[in-house]
């Protein structure tokens, strides 16, 4: 199903990643394709963290080849992590969350019909600048417990949610009405627990 969350780990939760495209084996299960493989990073005895801001900038937009004006086609993209001891050499904790604002405009005109033909006005409304939107949330936390010298139990816990209006609708000019388009809006939990 292409309609789920952009992503499923805030960027920061990263440790390191792994492209595998085939001979996946049977721990992997239901592909027989590529996968991508994450780990993510864990508390340690000393406190540490990030932030982050990126912004796609409307003003460097320029037009389009239909001459609509995109100066609204914005992108911010915030996050950062935290993570630390909560009982030093026992017992650590790490944390992250993401957040992407899209906003990308769209023009809707109608293709020109005979002049004989009259069109009601609550079609010829339809017609317009609008906006494709699509807001992801990620948050990611997981705790590590150094049972002893040989045993670890870790917890985890994802959270994604995405909504988005005219998702995945046109860019540019279209000749289809916005309510062509959908809303979309839903959101996954996932747990893990492992004994190492």
């Amino acid at each position: 199903n292409n309609d789920g969350a952009a992503y499923w780990f805030p960027q920061s939760a990263v440790r390191e990643f792994q492209f595998v495209s085939s001979g996946a084996s049977a721990e992997v299960g239901r592909t027989n394709a590529g996968f991508l493989n994450v780990v993510t990073k864990s508390g340690t005895n000393s406190f540490h963290g990030e932030a982050f801001y990126q912004n796609r900038n409307g003003s460097l937009t320029s037009g389009d080849a239909f001459n609509n004006p995109s100066a609204n086609n914005s992108q911010h993209q915030l996050g950062g992590s935290v993570g630390g001891p909560i009982a030093r050499d026992k017992l650590f904790f790490f944390a992250a969350v993401e957040k992407n604002l899209v906003q990308i405009p769209y023009t809707v005109k109608f293709t020109p019909q005979n002049a004989n033909l009259p069109i009601p006005q609550s079609i010829l409304d339809q017609q317009g600048d609008f906006y494709n939107t699509n807001n992801p949330l990620v948050a990611f936390g997981r705790a590590d417990y150094m049972l002893n010298s040989r045993n670890t139990l870790n917890l985890q816990y994802t959270y994604s949610v995405l909504n988005g209006g005219n998702f995945k609708g046109p860019s540019s000019q279209t000749t289809s009405a916005s309510s062509n388009n959908k809303y979309l809006d839903r959101a996954s939990q996932g747990t893990k627990a492992a004994l190492t």
